[in-house]
């Protein structure tokens, strides 16, 4: 999800796909007109929220036309703004092995 944050955004991308991982860009309404070209040219899909009534922002993953259309069984979700400078980058197997160790989670 991001909106106006460009810096950490291009950082995200980045890191993800040197990880091996799609990245889509979920922007909500960004006015910010370097961003908005990034967006144009960065090569990663990216949904608007635009024209999207959402019942509540921690459910928009589900409630954007489009967003997971493109995602296997496993994803990831995160705001633009948060930094992975200490991640691995094997952080998405260490997390499937929790959820398949735990049926119970869902999220």
């Amino acid at each position: 999800m991001s909106w106006n944050w460009l810096t950490s955004l291009k950082k995200q991308c980045e890191f993800f796909t040197e990880c091996g991982h799609t990245v889509v860009i979920c922007d909500n309404m960004s006015t910010y007109p370097p961003l908005l070209e990034f967006l144009k040219t960065c090569g990663h899909k990216v949904v608007s929220t635009e024209g999207v009534t959402l019942s509540t922002y921690n459910r928009f993953v589900w409630e954007i036309p489009g967003l997971l259309d493109d995602v296997g069984e496993f994803y990831g979700v995160t705001d633009s703004d948060i930094g992975f400078q200490n991640m691995p980058q094997d952080f998405c197997e260490v997390l499937i092995a929790d959820i398949n160790r735990s049926p119970g989670i869902i999220k």
